[in-house]
């Protein structure tokens, strides 16, 4: 599509949309040019409106932004627009993923290192998108994410494969840690034991694999397998392209987004 909204191709079904986008080709400013997409990090609102404008525009749909706070909790998108007035004004959900089931209802995270993850149903009955940092990930927002789409889901199919794309975050080489967020992990799972590397005293975290040891362990309790597409590209790494908090501290923030554009 361009360079400022990248779609993901051939991995979610036919009537499913799912896009990331760049820092590149919006209209804010230095330290959040230029396609900044967060409103709470600073940047000039007018522009930040005209950026996400921009991509709603151009693809189409009415997406539901979220106040993320790394936290659990999930936005029931439907629910959200069947308790908003008539004109669909709302307060802008608190809340960390967000799930839909309607035609042209984008399901939206927004990150900048942090892990994006989308998913959709094997017949799109049921999407969503979860932002994972390593707040969200010890406070369980992937358990609890899943709960809320399975519970959705089995009213209306039967079980299935799950298509789970998990986005540009940081990389493992580039994350550095404190040890007590790897003693917190290991306490809690042995296994995460695996996501972690050492060089003299540094440890470094892949959250990555922190986030597929804790989507296979949820998805086998409810007897569900997925089809997983990994996108390798790295936030902090690429400042040509992506917004990083690691990198730059004061900066904008990407989207990730899916939605359902046919029934």
């Amino acid at each position: 599509m361009s360079l400022s909204i990248i779609e993901i191709n051939d991995f979610f079904p036919p009537n499913i949309k799912a896009f990331y986008t760049t820092r590149v080709g919006g209209y804010s400013s230095s330290p959040y040019s230029t396609f900044n997409l967060a409103e709470n990090v600073g940047d000039d609102p007018i522009s930040v409106e005209k950026n996400r404008n921009k991509l709603l525009k151009r693809l189409k749909l009415r997406a539901v932004w979220l106040e993320q706070t790394h936290g659990n909790e999930i936005c029931d998108i439907d629910t959200l627009f069947e308790l908003a007035d008539k004109k669909f004004k709302f307060k802008t959900p608190v809340a960390d993923s967000s799930i839909t089931s309607v035609k042209n209802h984008g399901a939206v995270i927004m990150t900048a290192d942090c892990l994006p993850v989308l998913v959709s149903s094997f017949h799109g009955e049921v999407i969503g998108a979860i932002h994972c940092g390593w707040r969200g990930l010890t406070n369980g927002i992937i358990e609890s994410f899943f709960i809320n789409f399975f519970k959705k889901l089995e009213q209306k199919t039967k079980k299935g494969d799950v298509f789970i794309w998990l986005g540009p975050c940081i990389s493992k080489e580039c994350y550095m840690i404190d040890p007590e967020l790897k003693n917190q992990f290991i306490k809690h799972k042995i296994e995460f034991e695996t996501a972690f590397t050492s060089s003299g005293k540094r440890i470094f975290m892949d959250i990555k694999q922190i986030a597929m040891i804790q989507i296979r362990t949820v998805l086998e309790s409810y007897e569900h397998q997925a089809q997983f597409h990994v996108d390798d590209l790295c936030t902090y790494r690429n400042n040509e392209l992506f917004f990083s908090y690691r990198r730059e501290n004061v900066t904008g923030r990407q989207a990730s987004l899916i939605f359902k554009n046919k029934t």
